[in-house]
């Protein structure tokens, strides 16, 4: 049987699109927002390397207007050739919503997600990683998560504060390492957090560009190739 290839997951807004100031009415509606420079390109990269775009799972509420102004931004910002069916835009409302999403989708495949504030989504995936690991052998059927925190000025600060919650609740059992290189091509810095058979990879990325996503995208299909030899 075929390998099932690895997909990526992103959030939206700081992610793909910018944001704004909480005063700004373009923050209220959630349109129009600019696309980040490079994301484009960072996808191609991405799928370069063998990897499925699984599409945007967000914060957003799952109502009419944000679902509205989601699909016409993908539109606008030429999102479309990624993200053109409507299924691809999950819109689950809050951090849990998204860690609950991400965590069924590892069922299937290893699963990479980029996201903005590594240190919210990041604890929400801990703590049910760690739920994960009290099930009996034969429910824990989960593949590797790797997220990719998006690089800006507060990128180092959110990972810290990610591996401070770590250090600071050992009843998470976690063991803490470093990321390797995956073979012959060189990965961005980071650490892996597992406990039991689950494991949460965190990635600091470089800047968006189609190379920084082929170097994501073979990282992630190492690991899917590893986790299924």
């Amino acid at each position: 049987m075929t390998a099932q290839r690895p997909e990526l997951w992103s959030d939206f807004d700081g992610t793909a699109v910018g944001t704004t100031r909480k005063i700004d009415p373009r923050n209220w509606t959630k349109y129009p927002l600019p696309a980040l420079h490079g994301y484009v390109a960072f996808l191609r990269g991405v799928q370069s390397a063998g990897v499925d775009i699984g599409g945007v799972v967000s914060r957003r509420p799952d109502i009419l207007v944000r679902r509205f102004v989601t699909t016409r931004s993908v539109s606008k910002l030429g999102l479309s050739e990624f993200f053109g069916d409507h299924r691809q835009l999950v819109h689950a409302g809050s951090e849990e919503a998204k860690g609950r999403f991400l965590i069924e989708r590892s069922r299937r495949t290893t699963v990479g997600m980029l996201e903005d504030k590594p240190h919210k989504l990041g604890s929400v995936l801990l703590s049910a990683l760690s739920a994960a690991t009290q099930l009996p052998d034969s429910s824990r059927t989960l593949n590797p998560i790797i997220m990719g925190a998006v690089a800006h000025n507060r990128s180092q600060e959110y990972l810290e504060r990610l591996l401070e919650r770590v250090k600071t609740q050992p009843d998470l059992n976690l063991q803490v390492s470093e990321i390797a290189d995956a073979g012959s091509h060189p990965t961005p810095t980071g650490f892996t957090l597992e406990a039991a058979s689950v494991k949460l990879c965190v990635l600091a990325l470089s800047p968006y560009t189609e190379r920084s996503g082929e170097r994501f995208g073979y990282l992630l299909d190492y690991v899917n190739q590893s986790t299924r030899s």
